[in-house]
């Protein structure tokens, strides 16, 4: 005696509903490790050069402290190039991030190089780099925080 009558097709119609299930929330899993990844070397760059540069000038004792904030921003966008994303959206935030801490390394060396020839032109042309690519970071940062809330 049966007491269900449940075909084969509605228990393949649960394994699928179960899978698409498990496929949807490991995709957001992913995204979420990806995020982390992302936001967490960033703060972290963004703790270290913010130590280093607390003092904005750049006498000649401060110097050394400048390059040291120019290599810091010039690993982590090899760290960053070095993740593995694999989302698009994240990919495409991730190379802009890269962009961003080249720019910023590149200009904070061009700024120490400018200061010691005394190129004070150099030195301000640097420095409206620097300015640029740090409001590009902020609106990068506002892109990922709001693309890595969202469900």
């Amino acid at each position: 005696m049966k007491l269900t009558n449940i075909s084969d097709n509605n228990y393949l119609l649960i394994g699928f509903i179960f899978g698409i299930n498990f496929l949807l929330s490991s995709c957001e899993e992913n995204k979420y490790v990806q995020c982390k990844q992302i936001i967490t070397l960033a703060n972290s760059v963004a703790s270290e050069t913010k130590k280093i540069t607390a003092n904005k000038s750049v006498e000649n004792n401060e110097i050394k402290s400048w390059l040291n904030a120019a290599e810091i921003m010039t690993q982590a966008a090899e760290k960053m190039e070095a993740l593995p994303i694999k989302d698009p959206q994240l990919l495409s935030y991730l190379s802009d991030l890269v962009k961003v801490y080249r720019t910023n390394s590149e200009a904070t060396y061009s700024i120490v190089k400018a200061r010691e020839s005394k190129n004070l032109e150099a030195v301000q042309a640097a420095q409206a780099d620097v300015k640029l690519a740090g409001e590009w970071e902020k609106k990068l940062s506002s892109g990922i925080n709001n693309y890595c809330e969202a469900r």
